[in-house]
């Protein structure tokens, strides 16, 4: 017993050793904002076949800015609207360098962020392997891409996208024809699955304006 005592007692003090040579580091967001001035913001574009894709794009909007905004307080974020309002406002028909530039000198921004969320319809899937084993599946798909751009040259100066999806719904038949019990059945609504499948996107691409903590060897 005191040799067991002993050898954890030994064990703890070795990791605390081990602890005392590292030091935890803040390493820099990939994108620091603060270095480019004045951010506007064109509110996320709606693409695909989704029937409330327009309002999943709104909420995905919201829901960056607030976490970038979280993650880098005191960026100023000028909130310039969809990008047919901006479009018509500058008189451009789409978003290409020159647009950029006369974005930048009309509401007088550093940098551009603009983006689009694209999501698509559910629709169900089956998997048959043999009369006994037959499943149904329904789920939610999305693509979220953003871009920051630089109204003095109207270049790219960060690009990113995340794709995720939820599962709505899912029928589980195996063996419930033979048994004859009532076939299994799970899954989430569609608007707990929107949002839960923008928060994931919006995660993911806001990750590269936060800062990270990792641990390192000290010197």
């Amino acid at each position: 017993m005191r040799a067991a005592l002993c050898l954890l007692l030994a064990s703890l003090l070795t990791g605390v050793a081990c602890a005392s040579n590292k030091v935890r580091v803040e390493i820099p967001p990939r994108v620091d904002l603060a270095d480019y001035g004045v951010v506007g913001m064109i509110a996320f574009d709606a693409q695909g076949t989704g029937p409330t894709t327009y309002a999943m794009a709104d909420v995905a909007t919201t829901d960056f800015m607030a976490l970038v905004q979280g993650a880098q307080p005191g960026v100023p974020i000028v909130e310039l609207g969809t990008m047919t309002e901006v479009l018509e406002t500058v008189k451009r028909r789409r978003l290409d360098p020159r647009t950029v530039k006369a974005i930048g000198e009309h509401y007088e921004v550093d940098v551009v962020l603009a983006g689009d969320l694209s999501a698509q319809e559910p629709a169900p899937t089956f998997s048959v392997q043999s009369l006994t084993s037959v499943e149904a599946a329904a789920k939610l798909e999305g693509v979220l891409t953003a871009r920051l751009y630089d109204t003095q040259n109207g270049g790219t100066v960060w690009t990113n996208a995340a794709r995720g999806h939820q599962d709505l719904a899912r029928l589980n038949l195996n063996e419930s024809i033979t048994r004859g019990v009532l076939p299994g059945m799970s899954g989430q609504d569609l608007g707990t699955a929107e949002k839960r499948l923008v928060r994931s996107l919006v995660e993911a691409l806001s990750g590269d304006f936060e800062s990270q903590w990792v641990w390192r060897k000290a010197d």
